[in-house]
């Protein structure tokens, strides 16, 4: 949806001198953001700290964005198109100023709130999407409204396409650190598998990987969280052979 003249003005105002400053709510710390790619991969995504606003349904809001304290409203359903410009609410440790670029991995709302485990199908929709920060809409010291600029999208399913092969001797579903041992969470979903393990909800790691048409295995994605991060790893790792199952 194009942004009305009400919008524009609105984010106009709210961009002029403003420097995105966010700090989290439960400790209070200011931690940058980690900006470098993990050894092996790619590109850096991020997860969970960026929320994709449902602009096709403004029923409620009108020409208005929801509150910074709101946490019910309608996450964006229908993958971003390049090109279009965008709302998304940010929070620690999203520190991205006006004019940068970052990379964002979008889920739909299901899948965002619950996990592929129990959205499987939404993996066709889910994309690695390139944006710019084109203003600051609304702030305080631990959310944003922004306004981004979709500069690209790549699906989710193609993205191995995207980065040339990087080879491994060890099993792609294998995670280095011991309390992976925790994994809890592993599904198939046609050309996809998932893994992940956790500690108790306070850190934990994630691998997705795609299996093309010539049934070679890629993993494309490995997410890296705790309290102060969701980071996205994109590449292109594969280990030719016999697969480890």
């Amino acid at each position: 949806m194009n942004l009305t003249e009400i919008e524009n003005e609105k984010l106009m105002k709210g961009s002029r001198g403003m420097l995105m400053y966010l700090i989290c709510k439960c400790c209070g710390s200011d931690e940058a953001i980690n900006r470098k790619v993990k050894q092996g991969f790619e590109e850096i995504a991020y997860d969970g700290i960026i929320q994709w606003y449902d602009q096709s349904n403004s029923e409620k809001y009108g020409d208005s964005l929801p509150s910074l304290d709101e946490d019910h409203f309608i996450r964006g359903l229908e993958t971003p198109r390049k090109g279009e410009q965008r709302f998304v609410k940010v929070q620690f440790p999203f520190n991205f100023d006006v004019g940068e670029t970052f990379q964002s991995l979008f889920m739909p709302a299901d899948s965002f709130f619950n996990g592929w485990d129990e959205a499987p199908e939404e993996l066709e929709q889910s994309a690695i999407v390139t944006c710019k920060v084109k203003a600051i809409a609304d702030s305080n010291e631990y959310f944003a409204w922004i306004s981004v600029e979709v500069l690209d999208v790549r699906m989710l399913y193609e993205l191995y396409q995207y980065y040339p092969d990087s080879c491994t001797s060890e099993p792609l579903e294998q995670f280095d650190v011991e309390l992976s041992r925790l994994q809890s969470v592993q599904f198939r979903y046609r050309n996809w598998e998932y893994y992940d393990w956790n500690a108790q909800g306070d850190v934990g790691e994630w691998k997705l990987i795609y299996t093309d048409n010539n049934g070679v295995r890629h993993l494309i994605l490995m997410g890296e969280w705790d309290f102060h991060s969701n980071n996205v790893y994109c590449g292109n790792i594969v280990k030719k052979g016999k697969s480890s199952f």
